[in-house]
């Protein structure tokens, strides 16, 4: 009886936590727009601009139908302790179209940012991504891998 009890408590309890879970996921995006700042609690972050990237070096050039693009982002940690910022796994820009493209290295973008923030600490950089030429950008996704702060859409990117 004991161990039928623990077992039914056992499964009530995980449904309760994924109940929890799926929740906050579908609550958990702040919408902002670029050039403005956004904050979930834990991290502040501005999309500044979106520009062609300088010319690149030939052996790094994106084929004719491709397009290196910068973003300029500024993000401050504005929790009670170090977070750490890695925005080749947390961040993503989506097209009109809904296809979404992942930060690639483009060497003329301004420096990167990432890594681990002090409590305070700004960083600011340029992220570079790779698109065919004739899609428009329209949002930055910015999603924690743990899941807990919530996560950033930035839309109205504008060159």
């Amino acid at each position: 009886i004991l161990l039928v009890i623990g077992l039914l408590f056992v499964s009530y309890s995980n449904r309760l936590i994924g109940i929890g879970r799926e929740d906050g996921r579908q609550q958990s995006f702040v919408t902002a727009v670029a050039g403005v700042s956004t904050s979930n609690g834990v991290l502040e972050i501005k999309a500044e601009k979106m520009y062609q990237a300088k010319e690149i070096p030939s052996y790094f050039e994106p084929n004719e139908d491709m397009s290196a693009l910068c973003i300029n982002l500024t993000v401050k940690n504005i929790s009670g302790s170090e977070k750490l910022f890695i925005p080749l796994e947390e961040i993503y820009i989506q097209d009109s179209n809904g296809e979404n493209y992942a930060i690639q290295a483009v060497l003329t973008c301004n420096g990167g940012i990432g890594g681990p923030i002090q409590t305070g600490e700004v960083l600011q950089g340029d992220l570079g991504f790779m698109v065919p030429k004739n899609v428009t950008i329209e949002k930055l996704f910015y999603q924690p891998i743990d899941n807990i702060a919530k996560s950033f859409i930035i839309s109205e990117i504008q060159e």
